[in-house]
């Protein structure tokens, strides 16, 4: 899924993501919008102060609302549903997902 660039340089990959309007072939290649936002939200933390790790909700969001800007026809999907697609493709993210049950509580 991920290719070397990616990976290993990522301001790179994202520069070149952007020069090419490769947004379109992003989401062909991840097989999903969800997924194609969780790997800009992951490219863009490494690239960031932050160093790094697993993207939050609210990231894998403005990820994908960027993706859905640079594609005609294309809408971003909420929140929730990016997360549990996201969650589905075994893509790791920090933070509750919106709408999932609490786990380690009981019901009272």
């Amino acid at each position: 899924m991920q290719k070397r660039e990616e990976i290993e340089r990522p301001a790179e990959w994202l520069r070149r993501l952007d020069e090419t309007d490769g947004y379109a072939e992003l989401v062909n290649d991840s097989g999903s919008l969800a997924v194609a936002a969780y790997r800009l939200a992951l490219a863009r933390r490494k690239t960031a102060a932050l160093g790094g790790g697993m993207p939050t909700v609210r990231e894998l969001s403005v990820a994908a609302a960027l993706i859905a800007a640079r594609i005609p026809g294309m809408d971003a999907s909420s929140p929730e549903l990016l997360a549990s697609e996201c969650e589905h493709s075994g893509c790791r993210l920090l933070g509750d997902i919106p709408g999932a049950p609490v786990r380690g509580r009981r019901a009272s």
